[in-house]
């Protein structure tokens, strides 16, 4: 079995006047020094396998690697198969492959593709472990996690951003709590609520002004906010009042403990050197209630504080 030359440049690259097949046959079986016959030697067919490249082309991109690959029959030589292989098949493999994966790896330098080819072919049956010639790029893979962490922390600040401007329109300006009319209205049920109400506000505006009365406002909210939890809601409900809202269950001793500490908080300094002092109704409830209602029976217990001497709490329960 013959072959025919694949193009006529590799004719004319033999230096010799090559007229058939078996010609062309003779001359790659002395010019690659290939056996005719295995019977008296121990080679394998992948040891008279020859691998040479990559060469360059006119009007081809990349190498060619070209396979000389003998195919024996009863080990006499039958014929040759001529393989030609792009050179950067790797290459294009791996720019597909990173493309779609969104990875970067690359080829290793170090390895020479012939070489690389040849043990492929070579099954690495006979010959040392074939490394793979593909490397991965540790910077972009750093590169790839501080973005990622860049998108993160952005997503999170602007989410923290958009929630903190939510919660501004919700709030009250002077105080920082939250206005009445965003839970006016609501199905908001609630078992504990505690109604605040600053002692003979009327008379510091009268006295000292309203300006000194707005720092009076600021200050009390200011105390209730550092008193409250983080589970509880502080809320201007109009004037000088203000509701706390308890996230968490609490008995009727907590509550007291609790009541005791804010009376304090808002008495024990002076504001503006005027002694301030609040008076406090709380409705407590075993099981959540709907809020106006919880309201009314806060609202009931803060007029009993008002009407027994202020500056004091009063607890209804249910």
């Amino acid at each position: 079995m013959y072959i025919k030359p694949y193009s006529d440049k590799c004719k004319n690259r033999s230096g010799d006047k090559i007229v058939n097949c078996k010609q062309y046959f003779d001359y790659l079986l002395k010019k690659e020094k290939i056996k005719r016959n295995l019977e008296q030697s121990n080679l394998t067919v992948y040891e008279t396998m020859k691998v040479y490249g990559p060469y360059y082309k006119d009007k081809i991109k990349g190498g060619i690697i070209t396979v000389y690959y003998p195919l024996y029959f009863d080990r006499k030589i039958d014929s040759i198969l001529l393989l030609d292989i792009k050179a950067d098949f790797l290459k294009d493999f791996l720019h597909d492959f990173n493309g779609g994966n969104f990875t970067n790896f690359s080829l290793d330098k170090k390895i020479k593709i012939n070489e690389f080819i040849f043990n492929i072919i070579a099954k690495q049956k006979y010959f040392d472990p074939m490394k793979i010639p593909i490397q991965r790029s540790y910077w972009f893979f750093s590169l790839i996690c501080l973005v990622i962490f860049i998108f993160l922390f952005v997503t999170y600040e602007f989410i923290l951003f958009l929630r903190e401007n939510i919660n501004d329109n919700k709030k009250d300006k002077l105080t920082g709590l939250y206005r009445k009319d965003c839970f006016n209205g609501t199905k908001y049920s609630v078992s504990c609520i505690i109604i605040i109400d600053i002692d003979y506000f009327k008379n510091i505006n009268d006295t000292y002004g309203h300006q000194v009365g707005d720092i009076v406002l600021k200050e009390v909210s200011d105390r209730i906010r550092y008193f409250i939890s983080k589970t509880d809601i502080g809320i201007r409900w109009g004037g000088e009042e203000f509701v706390i809202l308890l996230g968490e269950e609490i008995d009727i001793k907590q509550l007291k403990i609790k009541l005791n500490q804010l009376l304090h908080a808002i008495s024990d300094i002076k504001i503006c050197n005027i002694d301030v002092t609040i008076s406090i109704g709380s409705f407590l409830s075993p099981n959540k209630i709907i809020l106006a209602n919880a309201f009314k029976s806060a609202d009931e217990a803060l007029y009993e504080s008002k009407r027994t001497g202020r500056n004091k709490y009063t607890i209804l329960m249910n």
